[in-house]
């Protein structure tokens, strides 16, 4: 099956053309992010690899935590304030990162627009923990006591504290 969007389409679209492959010309067009908010969307899932891309609007935050599984990030757009096991960088597109399973890690959007994330889980075990926090934030629900709620339910060991609250 082959799908082909026009190039000069203003949102980028998958177009697949085999079974082998998922292909995206333009990430930033994916993720359209609420104004107060974190937005999450699959981009692609088997069982090998997740690759997710995220977006948060300015002044979002993913608190410090760790996973049982590595973590790769690549930082498709916008500014952001790393936590990396005892470190903080400062960084912007083109960023990337591998941390060790249960090295701890977050980040925050310390831009004005729209920061985009890309998040590659191999192998996949973390979906629901995501999709429950991107249901929370879409809620206007997504409070500290949530977070810590979600991680204790996936296994995810918070290690805090948020690095905007650490500054304020």
């Amino acid at each position: 099956m082959t799908q082909v969007t026009s190039p000069g389409r203003a949102k980028a679209q998958t177009q697949i053309m085999s079974t082998n492959y998922t292909f995206f010309a333009n990430l930033a067009a994916e993720a359209q992010v609420p104004e107060n908010g974190i937005l999450s969307r699959t981009l692609h899932n088997d069982d090998h690899v997740k690759v997710v891309l995220f977006g948060f609007a300015a002044g979002q935050e993913l608190s410090a935590h760790t996973a049982p599984m590595a973590a790769m990030l690549y930082f498709v757009s916008g500014e952001a304030k790393v936590t990396l096991g005892e470190d903080v960088q400062e960084t912007g597109p083109g960023a990337f990162v591998y941390g060790a399973p249960n090295v701890p890690h977050g980040f925050t959007n310390i831009g004005e627009g729209v920061g985009r994330l890309l998040v590659i889980d191999s192998p996949p075990k973390i979906e629901n923990y995501f999709r429950a926090l991107a249901e929370h934030s879409a809620a206007g629900t997504l409070t500290l006591e949530v977070q810590k709620d979600l991680y204790r339910q996936y296994d995810i060991e918070w290690v805090g504290p948020n690095i905007a609250a650490a500054e304020g």
